[in-house]
């Protein structure tokens, strides 16, 4: 009897302990991120990517950060673009954000390897879910077509 007890206490601890380690390992609070693919052909100016965001916690305030996805080709060291922040549908914000994709000397500062990079930047901290329920991301630079930009994203996290 004393080692079916054993056994049986083992096994509690053992079911017990991957609980824990599968419960440590999932996300406490919901994010969001989307990433909308930019046509091969370019950026046109007057062309606007919508992100509708999720929130996981109603009681929470979120950080929201855009990301801008380029190749090795892009012909610029800067990207600039206007993000709007809408509430229900009014403009709640307006940010113009300036990219530094590269440094003086042409060398690429974003994350990534070979011919591909992502650069990212927080906008808004703090921000409410009512606050925000849709984002929208304009090009902002004076050509009208931007090329080798291939893609452009939203990730909205709790903030800390």
């Amino acid at each position: 009897m004393h080692n079916r007890f054993k056994r049986y206490i083992s096994a509690v601890i053992t079911l017990v302990t991957i609980i824990l380690c599968l419960g440590a390992c999932s996300p406490k609070h919901s994010s969001y991120s989307d990433f909308k693919d930019l046509p091969i052909a370019g950026w046109q100016r007057n062309t606007p990517y919508y992100f509708t965001p999720e929130y996981g916690d109603s009681s929470l305030t979120y950080d929201i950060r855009v990301a801008v996805r380029h190749d090795n080709q892009y012909a610029y060291q800067n990207l600039a673009i206007v993000v709007d922040f809408i509430r229900n549908d009014s403009l709640f914000k307006r940010c113009k954000v300036n990219f530094a994709l590269a440094d003086d000397k042409g060398n690429w500062t974003g994350s990534g390897f070979g011919a591909a990079y992502q650069d990212e930047k927080t906008i808004l901290t703090g921000i409410r879910p009512d606050d925000v329920s849709r984002i929208v991301v304009w090009q902002g630079m004076s050509c009208e077509r931007l090329t080798h930009i291939s893609s452009v994203g939203v990730f909205i996290e709790p903030s800390h």
